[in-house]
């Protein structure tokens, strides 16, 4: 049988596969016809403090894997893997729930960290009064 390292492995792959297949499933909702509907019912169910929490627990830093040009997904240029595949699917998510009309920054406001709006409010604060 596999050994206990080799089960993990498979079974963080697994759950590695599933993620992205979510996030895919949910950017596909929101570029549909009933786009500002699923805005705010993810809204509703509190995605902003769930991706926030998906944000810190990805691995920003690691490169893409370098598979042989024959056994890339996409031909001899890709340098997709699992992990690239998550943080691609997670910006898009993140884009398409951002791209919201009449939202004047409420939800953008809400990616932010305390540090980070208030940053934002004294820029806008400054731009005021010049």
């Amino acid at each position: 049988g596999l050994g206990a390292d080799a089960h993990e492995g498979l079974k963080a792959l697994a759950l590695l596969t599933h993620q992205v297949e979510v996030l895919f499933v949910l950017c596909t909702l929101l570029a549909g016809k009933r786009k500002a509907e699923v805005q705010e019912r993810l809204m509703d169910l509190g995605v902003i403090p769930a991706l926030l929490h998906m944000f810190e627990r990805m691995d920003w830093t690691r490169s893409p894997a370098t598979a042989p040009p024959a056994e890339r997904i996409h031909g001899p240029g890709c340098e997709c893997n699992p992990e690239s595949a998550l943080r691609i699917q997670y910006l898009r998510l993140v884009h398409n729930l951002c791209d919201m009309e009449n939202d004047y920054g409420r939800l953008k406001h809400q990616l932010l960290s305390a540090g980070e709006l208030a940053s934002v409010k004294e820029y806008e604060v400054r731009v005021m009064f010049e």
